[in-house]
């Protein structure tokens, strides 16, 4: 999957407010990752991607089957 960020919440104990933070990759000068325009030439046979950086998600996936089933 390709993605730009994500938005993580954070809960203040004092009033149970939630407050979004968006997290993301930070881009050059100059580069908005909703305008194609401001990107230049996306790649290069030398440098190959110089578009937008895009954010470096992992995640484990495991399932579990109940051996009483």
């Amino acid at each position: 999957m390709v993605c730009d960020g994500f938005y993580e919440w954070q809960t203040t104990k004092k009033d149970k407010n939630r407050q979004p933070y968006f997290v993301f990759s930070p881009q050059k000068e100059g580069i908005k990752i909703d305008a194609s325009n401001t990107w230049g030439t996306s790649w290069s046979g030398e440098n190959g991607w110089t578009g937008p950086k895009l954010l470096q998600m992992a995640a484990l996936y495991n399932t579990w089957k109940s051996p009483e089933v």
